[in-house]
């Protein structure tokens, strides 16, 4: 995981909540700089420099189960990710 965008609420202009782990090496410095300067005004950034600090804000890997309920919570008719792909993209 390298960043991670929690929705505040459903309005297009909504406040979000950007994590980002600034000692992965995955992307570049650059590219984490600009989303951080994206971030729109009255959202939270919040910073983990070390893998510790990372570990000592989420001890038991639970960071991501409001991702699992959130999606849980979508209605079944829903259209999947994968169903706006265009045809013979895999990613």
């Amino acid at each position: 995981m390298v960043t991670v965008l929690s929705i505040v609420d459903s309005s297009p202009l909504a406040p979000i909540r950007l994590q980002q782990l600034t000692f992965e090496t995955d992307i570049p410095t650059i590219v984490k700089e600009k989303l951080r300067a994206a971030v729109p005004t009255g959202s939270n950034t919040v910073l983990y420099k070390t893998l510790p600090e990372f570990t000592a804000a989420f001890p038991h890997s639970t960071n991501l189960e409001w991702i699992e309920h959130e999606l849980r919570a979508l209605p079944e008719n829903q259209t999947s990710y994968t169903e706006l792909m265009p045809a013979g993209n895999s990613k």
